[in-house]
């Protein structure tokens, strides 16, 4: 690769080389210091002698590296005598490859989505080779502007450039890198606050058990969607669901038992009665719908019973948690039963609780019949 040089003295008085490529830069220290008053900026050259020829040598040794580096990154990283390490896209496709086995169809698909992003992004530096180690806050900085060009959301864009902090996890763990560069890269990108938790209230997940089609596929859907209102199942949780492996008896109850696909955590709760009675109806073998098509018809059924809400499978989902929540569960039990890896996730999602549920907790603080005076008199006595 043909590289271009120029030699800059910073304000700490260490005069960096810069590298020049196809309109790109990467500049590092050389770790030689020159006076101000001894540098000449125009001519890139010192009042001394012996910095000049130090600085001839790295030339040198630039353009003999420069023979047979193909990025940037690569040349200043051999200039260093740094180890050569896997690029950033062979980390990735061998991240992607080990999710695949761990994770969802839906998971592994938006990995997947980011690799092509990360390629793209690459192609637009011109640094399609950059080696993982190379990888630093600039590089993060610089992909969040990048998605922010291409008119991405706020909430896409971190939940992007966090995909590109698990490769780098990854790369960790693999000792591909000794620590990741970016683990407290911030988002610059304000996001406009939590998105509002959808979920339906008690009258209308009713009003989903009281429907009847003229459709048997609505009625499949319909019934999909209240088992994972009972169960707060996830949609890969459901299809995957096996009664024989996932479910066992203790003391007379029938519990439900099996890891998350997504996290890989626990889930434990009681098969309740309504979605045991589901079961039977298809003889313990759920009917099995993609997602997209799945959330489809739940758009359709929804507009027909006059739901007003967006209705999708992760709604049940949030439906299951917060019918539980405001059932008197504690949120430490529901953190166990929605399979949260800790109940943080549970606390920030399921903050919410409905006026019915307040005026229940509250209500042995209502005591009108005595004036407050005799409340106080007791209360000292005690």
């Amino acid at each position: 690769m043909r590289v271009n040089i120029r030699y800059l003295l910073h304000k700490n008085e260490i005069i960096y080389c810069e590298l020049h490529h196809q309109g790109r830069k990467l500049s590092f220290s050389t770790s030689i210091k020159c006076e101000k008053n001894k540098w000449f900026p125009k001519s890139q050259t010192s009042q001394e002698a012996n910095i000049n020829q130090a600085l001839s040598l790295i030339s040198n040794r630039i353009f003999e590296l420069s023979q047979e580096a193909k990025t940037l990154e690569g040349l200043r990283f051999a200039y260093l005598g740094k180890k050569q390490s896997p690029t950033l896209l062979e980390v990735y496709e061998d991240f992607r490859d080990f999710k695949k086995l761990r994770v969802g169809s839906n998971t592994a698909r938006r990995y997947q989505y980011v690799l092509n992003l990360l390629k793209g992004f690459l192609e637009y530096r011109k640094c399609l080779n950059v080696q993982i180690s190379e990888i630093d806050n600039h590089f993060a900085r610089d992909f969040e502007a990048w998605l922010l060009q291409k008119k991405y959301r706020s909430a896409s864009i971190k939940r992007h450039t966090q995909a590109l902090k698990a490769v780098l996890e990854y790369a960790k763990e693999r000792e591909y890198i000794k620590n990741s560069p970016i683990s407290r890269f911030t988002f610059s990108v304000k996001s406009k606050g939590n998105p509002a938790l959808v979920y339906l209230e008690v009258d209308q997940i009713q009003v989903f058990e009281d429907s009847i089609f003229e459709n048997p596929i609505y009625d499949k859907v319909r019934d999909m969607f209240l088992f994972q209102v009972y169960t707060g199942f996830a949609h890969i949780e459901m299809h995957n669901f096996d009664y024989e492996r996932d479910t066992y008896i203790k003391q007379g109850t029938t519990y439900i038992s099996l890891e998350r696909q997504k996290t890989g955590s626990h889930t434990l709760l009681p098969l309740f009665d309504k979605a045991h009675a589901l079961l039977k109806k298809y003889n313990y073998q759920l009917p099995k719908l993609r997602n997209d098509h799945y959330n489809r018809y739940l758009r359709e059924i929804s507009q027909l019973l006059g739901i007003k809400q967006k209705v999708t499978s992760h709604v049940a989902r949030k439906t299951a948690g917060c019918y539980w929540l405001n059932s008197g569960v504690s949120i430490e039990v529901v953190a166990r039963m929605l399979g949260h890896q800790n109940i943080a996730v549970t606390q920030k999602i399921y903050a919410k609780v409905n006026t019915s549920r307040i005026n229940k907790e509250t209500q042995h603080l209502q005591n009108t019949k005595k004036p407050v005076s005799e409340g106080l008199a007791a209360w000292k006595q005690a």
